[in-house]
């Protein structure tokens, strides 16, 4: 053999031998954590005045401890209103809540503190597995604080009644907090609802007089004043950031891709082409530095877009969700990073919808409890001083719809279609007929059966198909009555 094909032969072998080397480094490279951010969480999330004694999360615990489960006899008799119950459970359901007088007592005193604040601690600093989202309970013991609250509405109790809606809605002010982590934040969301909801029930199935209307629009628009929570996710970029660094292969330049050993993290059942998208993204991209802009324009998106009402944003929003599908349609792995905060700010602005609907619904029942008979229009509310100002809608440019009705009024938001539906709603939308969700109604509220003809009427017009197990068609005069628990 010649010098010459001796020295290629080495040169191959040298190659050869660089390759592999690569490709065992390649296939067996694991992510550099760097980054505590379990550390950087607490630190954001920390008040730089923090006193110990201002804390309410140690009563948050203690009331968890305290909480008893709901009794069996509650369950199988669970409705929405105590007054559908028999005896039997309605004994039970007060017994229940004799046994939670400590939890709710905690409670109670956790709401009189100023903020709620949890260190986070994970053996491994993982900040997935380090999420606050409040002790397991408390959420159900909001639940039952609503039934207590409706129990003394039946009783004739309705200060007592607003009392425990508004500790119910505190709850929810300190879980919707800017430096939490988002899933906290939804908590609070969902509590506030709740609160919102039952409120509505209450004054749509008691008969509370003028005095005591008036107690609670005081008492509820002094809460709506005080509340200025605005959604952030400064804490929640922090989930993401970390997600990346345990992904993401770190050369120190930013240009590291996913790792293949992690890959198997972003895979998904039943869909092989888009698997395999996955698994060649660790040789074909993005790296660490293009999936942290995304992350960052995500955000930073959203930080802009929450301020504004999703009326105002609507046309901007569908551009930018455009743009971001046409990035995600090249490189599918950036998917798994692209947090869902849309779900958020449309949840944060339906209560705020839900908010300016129960000051109205009040005013309009104490018009009528004065005058006799409910007012023509809204603009009526403000001239008799009922009202301040008109209820904004958030969907639309305007207020609240607000229509007369035989012996009832209607009061709606057109929510996220954008278009006003006459009233016609199916909550979470009809997975059968594809009927969009329609409008979110406040008043009437769906309450023991009440009828929603408007909805019906709008079900049959767009689809006679069979739903919810029946085919048969919803007319006015024949219709299946259902009510929240349905949903």
């Amino acid at each position: 053999m010649g010098k010459k094909s001796c020295s290629i032969l080495i040169v191959g072998m040298i190659v050869l031998a660089v390759l592999i080397v690569k490709a065992v480094l390649f296939f067996t490279a694991e992510p550099k954590v760097t980054v505590n951010y379990v550390a950087e969480l607490n630190r954001m999330s920390r008040s730089a005045d923090y006193d110990p004694n201002d804390n309410a999360a140690a009563y948050y615990e203690k009331a968890s401890f305290a909480y008893v489960e709901t009794p069996e006899r509650v369950l199988q008799a669970y409705t929405n209103w105590p007054g559908d119950m028999n005896e039997l459970a309605l004994d039970a359901l007060r017994k229940w809540l004799g046994e939670n007088s400590p939890a709710l007592e905690y409670l109670e005193r956790a709401t009189a503190k100023p903020y709620l604040w949890v260190e986070g601690h994970n053996k491994d600093d993982y900040i997935m597995s380090s999420r606050f989202s409040g002790p397991a309970n408390i959420y159900k013991l909001c639940k039952l604080l609503d039934w207590r609250a409706r129990l003394k509405a039946i009783d004739g109790e309705s200060a007592m009644s607003l009392k425990d809606l508004l500790t119910c809605w505190k709850v929810g002010d300190h879980y919707t907090n800017t430096k939490l982590l988002l899933d906290d934040q939804l908590q609070g969301l969902r509590i506030k609802e709740h609160a919102l909801k039952t409120a509505f029930l209450i004054l749509d199935l008691c008969k509370i007089d003028a005095e005591n209307l008036m107690l609670w629009q005081k008492n509820w628009e002094q809460e709506f004043k005080r509340d200025e929570y605005i959604p952030r996710f400064e804490t929640e970029r922090l989930v993401y950031y970390d997600l990346i660094q345990r992904n993401f292969v770190d050369n120190g330049r930013g240009t590291g891709r996913l790792a293949w050993k992690k890959a198997k993290n972003f895979t998904v059942l039943c869909h092989s082409l888009y698997n395999l998208r996955i698994f060649l993204s660790c040789f074909t991209g993005p790296n660490r530095n293009e999936v942290t802009e995304i992350v960052n324009s995500v955000f930073g998106h959203y930080e802009e877009a929450v301020k504004k009402t999703p009326w105002e944003i609507r046309t901007a929003e569908q551009t930018y969700r455009a743009k971001i599908e046409r990035v995600v349609e090249k490189k599918p792995i950036l998917d798994r990073f692209i947090p869902p905060l849309d779900a958020y700010r449309l949840c944060y602005y339906r209560i705020k919808a839900c908010s300016e609907a129960l000051i109205t619904a009040v005013s309009i029942l104490r018009y009528k409890a004065d005058k006799g008979s409910y007012p023509k229009n809204l603009d009526e509310l403000i001239q008799q001083k009922y009202l301040t100002k008109l209820p904004r809608d958030p969907f639309s440019n305007g207020p609240l719809v607000y229509n007369l009705l035989d012996d009832d009024f209607e009061l709606y938001s057109i929510e996220k279609d954008f278009r006003d539906d006459g009233a016609g709603r199916f909550p979470g939308g009809n997975p059968i007929s594809g009927i969009p969700e329609g409008d979110e109604v406040f008043w009437p509220p769906f309450s023991k059966g009440r009828k929603n003809i408007k909805f019906y009427k709008l079900l049959e017009k767009n689809s006679p198909q069979t739903i919810r197990g029946t085919s048969t068609p919803k007319t006015e005069g024949n219709y299946r009555p259902f009510d929240d628990k349905e949903f």
